[in-house]
């Protein structure tokens, strides 16, 4: 499995995996960009960085505790570790998303987390994908 690697740049801790990144264009862009609202749970960002076009997507808690947690994580665990599930997923030939960074803001304990992926036009997630396709299509991931 990849071995992810970490870096601290301003007020963020950067986890990154296959790619050397520039860690002030991510940061600069990210920042810059837009969110998106209606766009996943907290919304997106979609901004450019050397390798190509990305998503940014905004944790946030679920469950009866997300009126006050909403945001705040104790620490990037959560994801860091879909990221690591991403990077394990495609290495073994499932179609996923390619994880370019995770980024943990910095603070003394709360933190916001992002993970950022390739940005791929008309893409779908797997509850969709399992939603609109036929049985065939479902088997022929499984499969893989």
């Amino acid at each position: 499995m990849t071995e992810l690697k970490k870096q601290a740049y301003r007020n963020f801790f950067i986890y990154y995996a296959t790619e050397p990144l520039d860690p002030d264009a991510l940061v600069r862009n990210f920042l810059k960009a837009n969110t998106i609202t209606g766009k996943g749970r907290g919304g997106i960002k979609i901004f450019d960085i050397d390798s190509g076009r990305v998503v940014s997507r905004k944790y946030l808690h679920g469950g009866l505790l997300r009126a006050i947690t909403r945001d705040v994580f104790w620490n990037g665990k959560r994801a860091v570790d879909e990221m690591e599930t991403l990077l394990y997923l495609e290495e073994n030939g499932f179609p996923v998303v390619h994880p370019h960074a995770v980024l943990v803001e910095k603070g003394v304990m709360p933190k916001n987390l992002f993970i950022i992926t390739r940005y791929i036009e008309h893409g779908t997630d797997l509850l969709d994908f399992i939603r609109t396709s036929s049985d065939q299509e479902r088997r022929k991931i499984i499969v893989k």
